[in-house]
């Protein structure tokens, strides 16, 4: 899980142009990039964890957590997934629909078209269109929600702040383990490694 959030947050803050290319998706519009301000997420274990509170310290990155208790605290994103699944995903042949009831005896593997690559691709596109679409709350598209918040109110242009090493940001958020100095070295996948330096 704690990979899962490393991965999640470095996808959302690093640009996605060569990912979508390597997709096969460069023509898919998705400039939503940078570092965030806050990330508010629920408490589960892999949030509270030091390594990902660490690494939000280092970038700047203020966190929050959703009361205890409160799970509608949540409801955007359920909305945004349940939009997503019961507008486009379960349409698609080899759903596995939302849980065994909805499933019935419906064979998904068998019905399957796509391999995950397909998908992949496919969800893409899906995506870029939610985001270009007027949404009913916003009263506009995502995308240009996203674009007016970069603006003062006196029209001027302000940017987000960019990561200038990506990989060094990828391992702030990547997981830890602590490991002790024994008399043989450090002990790492069952190898020991030792330097004379050690010893000090």
């Amino acid at each position: 899980q704690i990979m899962s959030v490393a991965c999640a947050v470095t996808h959302a803050v690093l640009p996605k142009r060569r990912y979508l290319k390597n997709l096969g998706c460069a023509d898919v519009l998705h400039p939503f990039y940078g570092v965030p301000q806050l990330l508010h997420m629920d408490n589960a274990r892999e949030f509270r964890s030091l390594a990902f509170r660490k690494a939000c310290a280092i970038h700047g990155i203020a966190t929050e957590w959703r009361p205890l208790g409160r799970k509608h605290y949540g409801g955007h994103v359920e909305r945004l997934i349940g939009t997503m699944m019961t507008s486009s995903v379960h349409f698609l042949p080899g759903t596995t629909m939302s849980n065994i009831i909805q499933k019935g005896d419906y064979d998904s593997a068998k019905n399957a078209t796509m391999t995950i690559g397909e998908f992949t691709k496919w969800f893409a596109g899906e995506v870029e269109m939610y985001n270009y679409k007027e949404h009913s709350a916003l009263k506009c598209s995502p995308a240009k929600k996203w674009e007016k918040s970069f603006k003062t109110q006196f029209g001027e242009s302000h940017y987000q702040k960019l990561i200038t090493d990506p990989f060094k940001f990828r391992l702030d958020f990547m997981p830890e383990k602590s490991r002790t100095v024994q008399r043989s070295g450090i002990e790492i996948f069952n190898n020991f490694y030792y330097a004379p330096e050690i010893k000090n």
